[in-house]
């Protein structure tokens, strides 16, 4: 349904990286866009690093993945092989909140947060 809410967040606009400077409407609009368009290297739950067997947590990386609490190593592997869609925003000032969903019928979902330099 068009009108349907399918994930909602309340953050701090002065906590958000892209939206720290922001003085005027047009600034505003700037920041919303940068916001929407946020670039990150994870498109897909295939994407994300793997979590080896008996390990803490997902492979290290320069900008690591923090799978949500929820998550086990073989829920997370399971979405790993399932290569569900992927969506990730800015929720502060050095990291992005993760989202997926299991089909068209269900809700999203937060999997974790992708850690980038602030």
């Amino acid at each position: 349904m068009d009108d349907e809410v399918v994930w909602s967040d309340v953050l701090p606009a002065h906590d958000l990286l892209v939206f720290e400077w922001v003085k005027t409407g047009q600034d505003m609009d700037n920041a919303l866009r940068d916001w929407l368009t946020v670039n990150v290297t994870h498109d897909t739950t295939a994407s994300l690093p793997e979590w080896r067997a008996g390990a803490e947590a997902p492979e290290g990386e320069e900008f690591p993945f923090v799978p949500d609490e929820s998550l086990d190593q073989e829920a997370y592997a399971a979405l790993r092989a399932r290569s569900l869609p992927l969506i990730c925003y800015v929720q502060g000032m050095e990291s992005l909140t993760c989202l997926t969903r299991e089909g068209a019928d269900t809700p999203l979902r937060r999997i974790g947060i992708q850690m980038f330099p602030g």
